[in-house]
């Protein structure tokens, strides 16, 4: 099925596509610079480039959408994390952003999901948005979707978005229950994330290792367990994921993959909405509510 979009996708301006190849080229020539003094420095550097997100300005649709919620704190791993809820009854379902997001980003999946008689918390992860911290891994993300369970109770639901999806599958596999889950434009192959970041900074391979290594101390876990198949093959619950054919960031033989085996999920696909607007299309949208609130 593919699902037609009611609004076209729209790009980076030209002047912000310059400034992040400018620093694209900065980066690249550092890591090397220092690659050729020691190797374990820049990897170093690398791992701090690649787990600190840069925040953005909250736009005016996101602070509209934000004006029906309650705003919370919680803590995770020592940091002041904030949330947002949305109802006052009824199944509880969380929006997980993605790398560089911010809770708000899936605000348009509040209102409908409310009006099916759902309750809905979003966060902002560590590093991201209103919480603290400067630094974070997959893990990261997934300890934070984790810990607001301590405030709302248990989730029945889960959309996703970006990186937040293989941060779901992390904490389900550390214990996480959900009973439906939606993936909107998901990360379907984070494990190979920092080989993607070291071409992007044309690094050797040795660095690329190294990073992996310091990644997989932070998370606490083998760097492996990020493979699609260990991450998203284990699980039952059903999965609806939504991709667009033109995102340019997710492949979509990546996803095609992930519903391969993940058992019982389904792909529906769009057109001309991109990474993140699809987030914002009411066709996703209709679609997500219907499959959570069945």
């Amino acid at each position: 099925m593919t699902l037609k979009p009611l609004s076209p996708q729209s790009g980076l301006s030209a002047r912000s596509a310059r400034r992040s190849e400018s620093a694209l080229r900065a980066a690249s020539l550092g890591l090397r610079g220092l690659s050729a003094l020691s190797p374990e420095l820049s990897a170093r550097a690398a791992s701090v480039l690649f787990t600190s997100p840069r925040r953005f300005t909250r736009p005016e649709r996101e602070q509209e959408w934000l004006r029906d919620a309650t705003p919370f704190v919680y803590r995770v791993d020592g940091q002041k994390l904030r949330g947002y809820c949305w109802g006052r009854s009824g199944p509880m379902v969380a929006l997980v952003h993605g790398w560089e997001g911010r809770g708000s980003q899936l605000g348009a999946f509040a209102e409908p999901l409310t009006n099916a008689g759902l309750r809905v918390v979003a966060f902002d992860a560590p590093g991201h948005g209103e919480s603290d911290g400067r630094r974070v891994t997959p893990m990261g993300f997934a300890r934070a979707l984790s810990g607001v369970v301590q405030v709302t109770g248990p989730l029945m639901g889960v959309v996703a978005h970006s990186l937040g999806a293989p941060a779901t599958a992390l904490a389900m596999a550390r214990g996480l229950s959900l009973e439906r889950v939606v993936f909107v434009a998901p990360g379907a192959a984070p494990s190979r994330a920092p080989d993607v970041f070291g071409r992007m900074l044309d690094v050797d391979e040795e660095i690329v290792e190294r990073l992996k290594a310091r990644l997989a101390k932070m998370s606490q876990l083998p760097w492996s367990a990020l493979e699609p198949e260990r991450l998203f093959g284990r699980f039952h619950v059903p999965l609806l994921v939504l991709h667009d054919r033109d995102d340019d960031e997710v492949k979509l033989a990546d996803v095609e993959r992930l519903v391969e085996i993940w058992p019982g999920s389904k792909l529906l696909l769009t057109e001309a909405l991109g990474h993140r607007r699809i987030l914002r299309d009411e066709q996703v949208v209709e679609q997500a509510v219907r499959f959570l609130s069945d």
